[in-house]
This record gives C-alpha cells, sequence and structure tokens, in this order.
C-alpha cells in the first residue's frame, strides 16, 4: 500500500469528540498503525492498515507551521527501534523555541501582516543611559575589589625567617650558670678497685655521665656514648677522658650489665667510678643550673682542661650526632 496523501498535506484529527491542531506532521506520521520501512521514508509497509480513529484532513500552509517537520523528527523522535509505533505523538508536546534550520522561513505565531517594503524590527537596544550606569557600576566594583586586594596583602604579618640552627643548637647542650666556676671535685673508687680523682684528669676535656643499671634511657645511650669516647680518644690521644659514674647501690649490677652483650667486659678507655650515696651527683646537679632540683638520669656533664664545669646535657641523647662530636672537638682543640 502506497500513500496517497499530497507531499504538503497536513493532518487534524478528532479523537473522542476532542479536536487537536497536528499541523507539523505529515499525513502518514499520524497514522499510529502504519509502520515504515526506515527512519526517512514516508512509504507505508504493504501489511499497514488504516488507523481506527476518525481523522480530518486540512491543507495547512507552512507559514503556519511552528516548527520545520524535519527538525522535529530529529529532535523529538519518539518512535521504537523497530518503527512500528508512531513517529509523533497524537497530541504534541510543547516545545522551547529553537533556532530554525537552514533554507527554512520561521513562521510567526501572529496573524499582523506587514507590507512588502516593511524593514524588518531590529532588536531594542539598551538607552545609553543605563549603559553608561552598568559600566560605572563595573568600575566600581573593580575599584573596590582592588583595594581589597591591595589591604589584604599590605596587611599581610611579614614572615620573619630564623638563621639556620647550628649542629650543636640542634642537638640541645645547655650552658652552666657559671661557666668560669670549678667543676666539684670528684674522688671516687673505680669498678676495676682502682682510685679516681678529677684532679688527676686536669688538662684533658673530661666527660662525666651519671647513670644507672636500673635506667632504661640510660642504657640505651651508652652504645653511642661508648662510640664518641672511643672516636675522640683515639683521635686526640691525652685530651680526652669519659668518665661513667653509676648510682647503683651495688656494683655487681654494673659488672652483670657489661659483662652481657653488647659489651662482653668493661669498655676500653672507660672510667666507671662509684657513688651510692648520690653525693657528687647531687654536687654536679645543684653547681651546674645554680639550684638543687630531683635527681634524674641520665645527665652528662662537660669539663673543659682548666677544670670548669661548661655544659651540661639533660635526658638521653644519640652521641653520634654531629653536634655532639663539634662541640667536645672545639673544647678539645681551644
Amino acid at each position: 500500500m502506497v500513500s496517497t496523501f499530497p507531499r504538503r498535506t497536513f493532518v487534524s484529527s478528532c479523537v473522542r469528540k476532542a479536536f487537536v491542531s497536528c499541523s507539523s506532521s505529515m499525513c502518514p506520521k499520524l497514522m499510529r498503525s502504519w509502520p515504515r520501512y526506515s527512519r526517512g521514508s514516508f512509504e507505508a509497509a504493504p501489511t499497514a492498515h488504516p488507523a481506527r480513529m476518525w481523522t480530518v484532513f486540512r491543507t495547512v500552509p507552512r507559514s503556519h507551521v511552528r516548527e520545520p517537520v524535519m527538525l522535529r523528527r530529529k529532535s523529538k523522535s519518539t518512535t521504537s527501534a523497530s518503527g512500528s509505533t508512531a513517529k509523533l505523538p497524537m497530541r504534541p508536546r510543547k516545545l522551547r523555541e529553537s533556532r530554525p534550520a537552514a533554507g527554512w522561513r520561521q513562521g510567526r505565531s501572529s496573524c499582523k501582516k506587514r507590507r512588502m517594503g516593511d524593514p524588518s524590527p531590529s532588536p531594542r537596544r539598551p538607552a545609553s543611559g543605563a549603559r553608561v550606569a552598568g559600566i560605572a557600576a563595573g568600575a566600581v566594583l573593580l575599584a573596590l575589589f582592588a583595594w581589597q586586594t591591595y589591604r589584604t596583602v599590605s596587611t599581610r604579618p611579614t614572615v620573619v625567617r630564623e638563621p639556620p640552627r647550628s649542629p650543636v643548637e640542634d642537638f640541645g647542650i645547655d650552658r652552666a650558670r657559671d661557666p668560669s666556676a670549678p667543676a666539684p671535685p670528684i674522688e671516687l673508687k673505680a669498678l676495676d678497685g682502682s682510685h679516681f680523682s678529677l684532679a688527676s684528669a686536669r688538662g684533658q676535656v673530661v666527660f662525666v655521665n651519671f647513670w644507672a643499671t636500673w635506667c632504661p634511657p640510660c642504657r640505651e645511650e651508652m652504645p653511642s656514648m661508648l662510640r664518641l669516647g672511643r672516636e675522640l680518644a683515639a683521635r686526640y690521644p691525652g685530651r680526652f677522658k669519659m668518665v661513667a659514674i653509676s648510682v647503683d647501690e651495688d656494683l655487681a649490677a654494673v659488672r652483670e650489665y657489661f659483662g652481657a652483650p653488647p659489651f662482653s667486659g668493661i669498655p676500653p678507655g672507660l672510667t666507671i667510678p662509684h657513688d651510692p650515696d648520690q653525693a657528687v651527683t647531687r654536687a654536679y646537679y645543684c653547681t651546674a643550673r645554680g639550684s638543687c632540683p630531683d635527681l634524674k638520669f641520665p645527665e652528662t656533664y662537660i669539663i673543659d682542661k682548666a677544670g670548669r664545669l661548661v655544659a651540661y646535657v639533660v635526658g638521653p641523647r644519640d652521641w653520634d650526632h654531629p653536634g655532639a662530636r663539634a662541640f667536645l672537638e672545639a673544647l678539645i682543640r681551644s
């Protein structure tokens, strides 16, 4: 069956006594039961049959069509993949204003006629006063933004960068309250049975550490402290001495500690005096600070070649730090 309707004939239909205008659809498109060969063909399939609804046909000029048929067919298609349903709905959707296709003159909804020689109306332009007011408002907003940016930048606090700290400052060595004061004397019995006197080490930089075997931080810093002592003693023979004063109640715990790994004996070059009543320990605590706080371990005191207590270190340290070596080497070379 081939459609015999004119190609420019448009359709209006009455469905249930309600007259609905479908002026933008060509006649075969409104036949709901007329499947087509393809999306672009207006020819009906051989098996098509007329719709069971009352259809009234009328000719509508193209100037009355709101939107081109091809554009609606392309953008608002409702057909199925097989093409068995109608291309357009019986009640056309309300479409947004769209741009007309190339080569098509869009019809106007108004019925007002214009003469052939009348110029087409041009879009209204905003009045010059409104344009000047808009430009002035934009300039004011731009000036306010620039002023706010300037205030923000000018009132920003200046970042003062501190000078880089030296390794000695990073290590954390405290200066004694009176570096010219002599160090308290030390007269104690050592672990090997000998007698140690601080006066016998005059002319050397003396490293005095107060510790105990029952103090976990003391045990943790001991290996690095011994490595530092061995390196300085080998590099500056006769100019550096390391002393580790134990405050344990019994020297048996000290012998047991150094007899176990990783030491396997008393380290060479290390003097281990015993201060069970902590009298020497308290004297050093008070002299370095100028007051007598509670005793805490470990603590280390540095005595220069002239026998003066010049600095002290509170708490455990990693004595492999370059700041410790730099501070002691500076004293040894002075």
